[in-house]
């Protein structure tokens, strides 16, 4: 994952294998040495939505628990106290915010498929499955191309994408 250091990536799922699942978001950052920063970026890639709490929620307390903390830190002061409850205002976000997000930070959206960030609903009149039953005819259909490689041959050049 972009912008996430391997050392955390690891951890991360030593720490849920040693004490379990996270319950909250409140207990990952009890659990787990992190910035601001980073947790924003797990928020925006959508790692806390078994939460059930939307992403801008997310976002507030995050500030609002991790402000100018220091993870280094983070036994020394970080829930000495009892944590507040706030009543935050709903903000809402749309199914596009957060697939742009996990573009920007995955290069692929998580949350739902590359095709319904499409204004149509128009998905081709053959699908993948059943291509077998239309060799050499002319099809349509939507795709996602992940490569393509060009094969020189004697009559030109064929193209091959996946």
């Amino acid at each position: 994952m972009k912008k996430v250091e391997s050392k955390l990536g690891q951890l991360i799922p030593e720490e849920r294998r040693r004490n379990g699942e996270f319950k909250s978001m409140e207990d990952f950052i009890r659990r787990i040495p992190i910035g601001i920063e980073t947790l924003q970026i797990l928020i925006f890639i959508g790692a806390f939505r078994f939460t059930g709490v939307p992403k801008n929620e997310l976002f507030l307390k995050a500030r609002v628990l991790l402000g100018d903390f220091k993870p280094e830190r983070r036994f020394e002061t970080l829930f000495e106290e009892p944590l507040k409850e706030f009543k935050f205002p709903e903000l809402k976000r749309n199914t596009f915010e957060d697939a742009f997000d996990e573009i920007d930070i995955l290069s692929f959206p998580v949350s739902c498929t590359p095709f319904d960030l499409l204004q149509t609903k128009y998905r081709g009149t053959v699908m993948a499955k059943d291509l077998v039953h239309y060799h050499k005819r002319e099809v349509k259909m939507l795709t996602y191309l992940i490569s393509r490689k060009h094969v020189p041959t004697k009559r030109g050049t064929m193209y091959f994408g996946t």
